[in-house]
């Protein structure tokens, strides 16, 4: 089975390979995504790449690019084809809407991603001819991405969910023609390290679904969890859980407690509250005036912040040492989980209602 080509859902195979493409440099060590950028002629240091943001079908006025990686110095805006030919009016399109929407990028490169390395001058040509007025462009094959990735697949140097990851999608890439033969050949301690992998990430998923099931019994017990509705749903496809709620229904103030993987592939907790649009604008005025108070009080690690969606929000993130112990079952490192979550979600809770 892989992790990308064997999968319930009916998308098209270009999205199928746009989707698993940004999995891939989200999920991995951020080497990969620095030298991605670099295939795309953006210039990325290891600390641009680890505040890189990720999106899928972003819309412009005229268009909706495959995705987008924000990246500090040059924002990488993809087309993807994988069997459909380049479209030179669909890039124009593109081009613009990167120039009417010049404040919502930060000079971004309009990146073709092609099956067809015979396209690449005509993609140059076309998309500059569409950036006349000084927009940037250019062209990668999935061959190359492909190269890139088996470099990884077998790398020491890695990490085990790394060389995971981009040896599934190396496969998946040979699955669809662009098969890329390094000269390294596959050893038994590869495949052994390989299937280690697997059973780690798997019984890592099963600790955070248990681990998130006693924190929501242990935060109902502090007094910033007092009267919560709490409910445990999937997060984006994944195999664990997520927890959700709310003050009161309908209420505009909302508690999520995430569990995430970081550039190692190690699981983590964060936990954030949001506004609903029609009350984040009191929202975000009252906590930033108590911003420095809650920093003071929960480190300099908070974030208060508009997401893109509209929602206000304040997120934080547990200690790893708290969540490594958590997940190893150490009932002291839950109850101090579910008491910083709850101080703060209390914290929160008192500024905002004294608002509305």
């Amino acid at each position: 089975m892989n992790l990308f080509s064997n999968t319930r859902f009916s998308l098209p195979e270009e999205d199928r390979l746009t989707a698993a493409l940004l999995c891939v440099l989200e999920h991995t060590n951020r080497r990969l995504l620095v030298e991605f950028a670099a295939l795309c002629n953006v210039n990325c240091d290891s600390a641009t790449a680890n505040s890189a943001e990720f999106d899928v079908q972003v819309p412009l006025p005229q268009s909706r690019p495959d995705a987008v990686i924000r990246l500090r110095g040059g924002d990488l805006v993809i087309e993807a084809k994988h069997t459909a030919p380049f479209d030179a009016s669909q890039f124009a399109r593109h081009a613009f809407g990167l120039a009417s929407n010049a404040g919502s990028f930060d000079r971004p490169i309009l990146v073709a991603l092609t099956g067809n390395p015979r396209e690449q001058t005509t993609i140059r040509a076309s998309v500059a001819a569409a950036m006349a007025g000084g927009g940037r462009a250019t062209a990668v094959t999935w061959w190359r991405v492909a190269a890139l990735v088996s470099t990884y697949a077998i790398s020491p140097d890695s990490g085990e969910a790394t060389r995971l990851l981009a040896a599934q999608f190396r496969d998946y890439l040979k699955d669809l023609g662009y098969a890329h033969h390094p000269r390294q050949r596959v050893t038994m301690k590869a495949l052994q390290e390989a299937a280690a992998a697997v059973c780690a990430l798997r019984a890592t998923a099963t600790a955070a679904d248990d681990t998130l099931k006693a924190l929501m019994d242990a935060l109902k017990r502090t007094p910033g969890g007092v009267g919560l509705r709490w409910q445990i749903d999937c997060f984006r496809g994944l195999d664990f859980r997520f927890l959700d709620t709310q003050v009161r229904p309908a209420a505009p103030l909302r508690l999520r407690v995430v569990p995430y993987a970081d550039g190692d592939g190690v699981f983590r907790l964060k936990y954030y509250l949001t506004f609903a649009p029609a009350a984040a604008p009191r929202c975000a005025e009252a906590l930033a005036a108590g911003r420095a108070d809650l920093r003071k009080a929960f480190g300099e690690g908070l974030v208060c912040d508009t997401e893109k969606d509209g929602f206000f929000r304040v997120l934080d993130h547990l200690p790893h040492d708290v969540v490594e112990r958590m997940y190893a079952g150490d009932e002291g490192a839950l109850s101090d989980a579910a008491d910083a979550i709850g101080r703060l979600f209390a914290s929160v809770r008192q500024i905002v209602e004294t608002a509305l």
